[in-house]
């Protein structure tokens, strides 16, 4: 394809590579990645006959897309439609961490190991984290069963951390960035909003007696700023005593402190994104999990912070369209159900 970005396919354990734009044009192509997370999505038309016949496209599949001789995204063929154009959905190696459950008790590393073994298409080449054990499994009767996503989600928070898994399948452990690494100039107004924030966190534990406490942490300058505003956490899978308890809290309530973002999704082109050394970015290589520092002119500085002449943004979320050569790109803290999923999507004691 003339795009630059060069899908593929292969069978799911390997080989049999199949370049799709060799069965037909395609067209309509959008990729995603997510943080936390990795690659998300893919979407892609194909002119193909809808009675043509291909090892490459079957669900299972796996799907690689290509920017020169670099790996820029990876996953696995979710939806094959025919038609004329036939369409192609697929989920990226992020992604399928919704899709498979944690079925042993352990730390992250055995947790994630063991799903390794059954089948996820990653691998851990250093530890992710011993810091803490996960108790329920499938064997657990008072558990609901619980994903993978939702696992190291709710283990690596509570150490202030996320997880990244790269287009090669290599799972790591990092803290959110606290300097920009990408540079751009607001080219139409933003509005800049405070995020979906908290300045209270009451937080259920285990005790090392097996007993169920609760603890509260408030973050009084925020309060005194911009009102009491509680969230809930538990942290009843985990045995913990009471320092701890409340440094895992802390943790908590520094993530989910009022800062100001960009309030909503907004959208690039080639050439607006710059490195720190004025080198322009490739978009279709950009992916979530970079800080982006976006300077702000007079006229579009919100009167809240008039002062302010620049705002960071962490990177929740991207999607390219290689056809218009642009990108959307969503705020973590704006992500759809970001927060819940920060919470594990769990609030079992409430």
């Amino acid at each position: 394809m003339s795009l630059g970005v060069v899908p593929f396919t292969e069978k799911p354990s390997g080989g049999s590579r199949v370049y799709l734009d060799s069965l037909g044009i395609v067209s309509g192509l959008q990729f995603s990645t997510s943080y936390p997370g990795g690659d998300k999505s893919v979407e892609l038309s194909l002119s193909a006959p809808p009675s043509f016949q291909s090892d490459g496209l079957r669900n299972g599949s796996m799907l690689y897309l290509y920017r020169g001789t670099s790996k820029i995204w990876s996953g696995r063929i979710s939806s094959v439609g025919r038609g004329n154009p036939w369409k192609i959905q697929a989920d990226g190696l992020g992604a399928l961490a919704a899709q498979i459950n944690a079925s042993v008790k352990g730390n992250v590393n055995v947790v994630i190991d063991d799903a390794i073994t059954n089948g996820l298409p990653w691998t851990r080449p250093l530890s992710v984290s011993t810091a803490r054990t996960w108790n329920a499994g499938w064997g657990s009767a008072d558990v609901a069963k619980i994903s993978i996503d939702e696992v190291l989600t709710k283990l690596l928070a509570s150490e202030g951390k996320r997880w990244k898994v790269s287009s090669g399948g290599v799972l790591s452990s990092v803290s959110d960035p606290t300097t920009p690494s990408f540079f751009m100039k607001a080219s139409s107004p933003l509005p800049l909003v405070l995020n979906d924030y908290g300045t209270a966190v009451l937080a259920r534990y285990q005790n090392t007696t097996g007993n169920f406490n609760t603890i509260r942490r408030k973050n009084q300058s925020a309060i005194d700023k911009f009102g009491y505003v509680e969230k809930q956490v538990d942290f009843g899978w985990l045995v913990l005593d009471s320092t701890t308890a409340g440094q895992y809290a802390d943790n908590f309530l520094n993530f989910i402190s009022p800062r100001l973002v960009v309030g909503g999704e907004f959208e690039i082109g080639e050439g607006q994104l710059f490195t720190a050394n004025a080198g322009a970015v490739d978009l279709a290589s950009f992916r979530a999990g970079e800080m982006i520092r976006i300077q702000l002119d007079s006229t579009m500085r919100d009167a809240f912070i008039s002062s302010q002449t620049a705002v960071d943004v962490i990177v929740g979320e991207t999607t390219y369209y290689p056809d218009k050569k642009t990108m959307r790109i969503a705020p973590v803290g704006f992500v759809k159900s970001d927060f819940q999923r920060f919470l594990g999507q769990r609030n079992w004691w409430i």
